[in-house]
């Protein structure tokens, strides 16, 4: 009986430490953290047709992650009034969990200065621009994009949506020409970073 109590006292600790930070129980400066799965969502346990990606990047000595899902278009229209994302409408700029940003230092992301730390970023698309939020809620489900995150924002910017390039079959965020970019369809949306 003491070698069970022995080997389950360190899980119930590690397990309550879990349930109070989540799995980021390190601040950002010493470790990331990883791109897993809200297992909080009865979602999370069923196969996922958009995977869960990362994309790693740095400015200057800043290193950062972007982890989102990354949904197919598989011939559906994409954005605009009779598309999966219509325009004005919030959306989580992916699948499943939110798209979130893990900053190890201070960077500036379209006009907004963001410290150290972890962020969910969701936008408000329309056909010239989209409107780019930032909130520090990184625990509520995808689109579920209540009052509890809007009190949470950091603030928010437009950047440039632009129809161009090969049509991208697989929603992708790339870390290009000082810019974070997401891909899907025609759509190009560029989000410059940089130092601060």
């Amino acid at each position: 009986m003491k070698k069970v109590l022995i080997i389950l006292a360190p899980l119930l600790v590690m397990a309550a430490v879990y349930f109070f930070t989540g799995p980021y129980l390190f601040p950002t400066s010493t470790a990331l953290g990883p791109c897993w799965k809200d297992w909080t969502s009865p979602a999370s346990f069923m196969p996922r047709a958009s995977p869960l990606e990362t994309l790693d990047f740095s400015v200057g000595a800043v290193e950062g992650r972007l982890c989102y899902g990354a949904p197919s278009s598989r011939g559906r229209r994409l954005f605009g009034p009779s598309g999966l994302v219509p325009p004005g409408r919030l959306w989580r700029m992916g699948a499943n969990e939110p798209t979130r940003l893990f900053l190890n230092g201070p960077i500036r992301l379209g006009d907004l200065e963001l410290q150290p730390g972890r962020y969910s970023l969701y936008a408000r698309p329309d056909a010239e621009s989209w409107e780019i939020h930032v909130s520090e809620s990184t625990w509520h489900w995808g689109n579920m994009i209540r009052s509890g995150v809007r009190d949470q924002e950091v603030g928010s910017f437009r950047a440039p949506a632009i129809r161009r390039g090969a049509h991208q079959e697989v929603l992708q965020f790339a870390a290009e020409d000082s810019a974070l970019v997401l891909k899907w369809g025609f759509t190009r949306v560029r989000m410059p970073i940089s130092e601060l």
